[in-house]
């Protein structure tokens, strides 16, 4: 019984703590489309590929936003509770001329496809992995072929 207690309050302060994290840290708990987005699509899996711990990603827990000056993939609540966004590396803002290629992804845990985008930070090439359920609206908008 005290063991239940003990994980409840734990659980819970972490959640607190987690939130008191973000909003100190001004990022967002819900997050939002950004203004000017050609494309936006929720629900979408993914993962970095920085270490053995961030490729277990999220399965349905990101907003992918193409803007004309960057690629904006942030995670969608709950997911950003529990430092889950820190821990796999789910939060980035990416500037679609450091986009070094997109390609496809091999994922064997989803059914649907996903791409990789390869894109230089800090002088060094990093990769994230997105499943979105039409890739096709979002290699235009990564194109630059938007109305």
């Amino acid at each position: 019984m005290w063991g239940l207690i003990a994980a409840f309050v734990i659980s819970i302060v972490i959640v607190v703590t987690s939130i008191y994290y973000r909003r100190k840290g001004s990022k967002a708990l819900f997050a939002a489309q950004p203004p000017g987005a050609v494309f936006g699509e929720v629900d979408v899996a993914g993962r970095s590929t920085k270490n053995w711990l961030t490729r277990w990603g999220v399965g349905r827990g990101l907003r992918v936003s193409v803007t004309k000056e960057a690629l904006v993939v942030h995670p969608q609540f709950p997911s950003t509770l529990s430092f889950a966004p820190e821990l796999f590396d789910l939060e980035h803002v990416i500037p679609l001329a450091s986009v070094v290629s997109i390609t496809k992804a091999n994922w064997w845990l989803l059914s649907r496809p996903a791409l990789a985008i390869t894109f230089e930070r800090d002088g060094e090439r990093r990769s994230i992995e997105l499943a979105l359920r039409d890739p096709g609206p979002f290699l235009m908008a990564m194109r630059g072929e938007w109305p």
